[in-house]
């Protein structure tokens, strides 16, 4: 039997196209028995395919973008201070 987390990141997570790992969920359908049928786009190459997902793979998926997302968030936050760093050094230059 196929590990489902292995299956589903084989087939979900990583772009049919061009395999690139940033492919988000854009719409979702049931498709009955507790299964739900989820749209992807990569938004490396625009490529979209439709998977049938159960409850765990969902549940990883969700764990995955929050992780995502917390990623983004602190990619933001370290931004942020860099440019006021960058800003408050040029100010002190201009002395």
């Amino acid at each position: 039997m196929d590990d489902e987390r292995g299956l589903f990141r084989r087939r979900a997570v990583n772009c049919g196209g061009c395999g690139s790992p940033f492919v988000s969920p854009t719409a979702w359908t049931d498709a009955s028995g507790g299964r739900w049928e989820v749209d992807f786009r990569c938004g490396a190459c625009g490529y979209r395919e439709w998977h049938v997902l159960g409850d765990h793979e969902l549940e990883v998926l969700e764990r995955e973008l929050d992780q995502d997302t917390s990623e983004m968030l602190a990619a933001l936050d370290s931004l942020g201070r860099a440019t006021e760093l960058d800003a408050a050094n040029r100010l002190l230059g201009d002395r």
